[in-house]
């Protein structure tokens, strides 16, 4: 079929069923040459780093360093990885909107999705929340069209969703939890709508059989991580102390003053001075950023990680609660009640000689930190502050409650938009995972909740206007005529 129909007198017109392809691509491009090369934070540094050297450590996710690997050995750098990302979330976000909408609304909806600033900025500096969070998004999408497909089709949706979602994995692990929230209400959703073609015993098993390849290749593919190339011990080891000192710092600091048996007992097995210790950690120690703490770190430099372990658990023994409120305070901050998480603009390290990141600069031979247009935008423009409530997840939080309680409220929504439940208790439940050990402050380990709140509430914004429209006069009006 041609792409264009017409006469020559009255001009070429697009096809529309090739609209939302075309427009699909050609967005996609234009996102890929705004983001291109990328900017490098930290972590993206050090993902180059070791896809360059080779050396693979549990410092960052060992797959983004094999993807480093193989596309810097092709020639293509970042380009072709922020390609893969802005494409998982492009299509990802349309083959959604086009369940429900139109492809010239469903297409206008994805681009403004996509220059969104908490999801634009992410896109392009190549982290490793961005990069799973898209896969699985393009994941979810594809399954959502199960309900639909013919049994040859359904083989090769799970089949490539699986792959996606394995991959996803490997880059971060906590996306496991994702995949099996969207693959598990997704199937539910159709069981209990009974919408699908085929019969609820064809999709339960489905349902099974979905689930069971995600979860071996799942654990086929993250055995990679733990192959003998790959040094687990010295980072762990490492990370692992750097925790406890985190630890030790803030029960120092909220917990009451020890008598002097205690502060006795503290000098002898941390081999320092412990009210010196103490007094650093007040002036260093905040819930939301654990790399403040030099001055405290360096006093222990000397003490072995068994001994600060020990006066961890000693202190924690005197004052039961002093962690908990740590891990509430941290949390609180993560989600935003006090100040603004690290946003993308603040994550972007100096590369002035003598910085912390320097030597990595120099060693993967990145000249500058942010070289894309987009980059230039986002860390010149003053129509894009910070400390916004856009930056916020409890922001997110609040939409995807608000949006639910409106959607599922109604029993003809609620049957409409059930597939669509796993885009919030995936995202709520991937939020809690952080409660326990809160790593750091920082926006982007809040980039899924982001992205799929957002995309869920055009959904309901989108049809919601549509539902309001059919019950007024011009509406019933319309309705009358498309049926006569």
């Amino acid at each position: 079929m041609a792409l264009a129909t017409g006469h020559l007198g009255s001009g070429l017109r697009l096809h529309p069923r090739y609209l939302g392809p075309i427009g699909l691509v050609l967005w996609t491009a234009t996102l890929w040459s705004l983001l291109t090369p990328g900017v490098f934070a930290h972590d993206s540094m050090m993902s180059l780093y070791e896809g360059r050297t080779g050396i693979f450590t549990s410092n960052q996710p060992p797959m983004l360093g094999y993807l480093w690997n193989l596309l810097d050995g092709l020639g293509t750098g970042a380009s072709l990885l922020i390609l893969i990302s802005a494409f998982g979330l492009t299509l990802g976000s349309y083959l959604i909107l086009r369940r429900v909408l139109s492809a010239p609304l469903s297409l206008a909806i994805m681009m403004l999705i996509t220059i969104f600033p908490p999801i634009f900025t992410q896109i392009g500096t190549i982290n490793k929340e961005a990069i799973p969070a898209n896969l699985i998004m393009l994941c979810f999408a594809m399954i959502c069209y199960l309900d639909d497909s013919t049994a040859r089709l359904s083989i090769v949706i799970v089949i490539t969703s699986a792959f996606l979602a394995a991959i996803a994995v490997m880059i971060r692990y906590q996306y496991a939890l994702v995949a099996f929230v969207l693959i598990i209400l997704t199937f539910i959703s159709f069981l209990l709508t009974g919408k699908q073609k085929r019969s609820g015993y064809y999709m339960r098993w489905l349902m099974v059989g979905s689930a069971s390849f995600v979860t071996f290749l799942i654990l086929l593919v993250v055995s990679i991580n733990f192959t003998d190339n790959v040094d687990w011990k010295a980072p762990f080891a490492a990370n692992w102390r750097f925790q406890l000192e985190y630890d030790l710092a803030s029960l120092m600091v909220n917990s009451p003053p020890p008598p002097q048996q205690i502060i006795e007992k503290l000098n002898h097995d941390l081999a320092v001075d412990s009210g010196l210790l103490a007094s650093i950690a007040k002036a260093e120690y905040t819930p939301s950023a654990n790399i403040t703490l030099r001055g405290f770190d360096d006093l222990l430099a000397n003490t072995s990680t068994q001994s600060i372990a020990n006066a961890v658990s000693f202190l924690e023994v005197r004052n039961p609660w002093g962690l908990f409120y740590h891990h509430a305070a941290a949390y609180a901050d993560f989600l935003g009640f006090g100040n603004v998480c690290w946003p993308v603009q603040k994550q972007i390290p100096s590369s002035e000689p003598g910085s912390p990141d320097a030597w990595l600069a120099k060693a993967i031979h990145l000249r500058s930190f942010s070289q894309s247009i987009a980059s230039h935008i986002i860390f010149q423009s003053p129509l894009l502050p910070a400390n916004t409530f856009l930056f916020r997840p409890l922001s997110y939080i609040i939409l995807f409650l608000v949006t639910s309680v409106w959607l599922y409220s109604e029993r003809t929504r609620r049957a409409k938009f059930l597939w669509l439940s796993g885009l919030p208790v995936s995202a709520i439940a991937y939020t809690l995972s952080f409660a326990p050990t809160t790593p750091s402050c920082d926006f982007r380990y809040s980039y899924w909740l982001v992205v799929s709140s957002i995309v869920f509430a055009a959904v309901v914004a989108v049809c919601g206007m549509n539902f309001a429209f059919r019950r007024t006069v011009l509406g019933k009006r319309l309705n009358e005529h498309v049926r006569a």
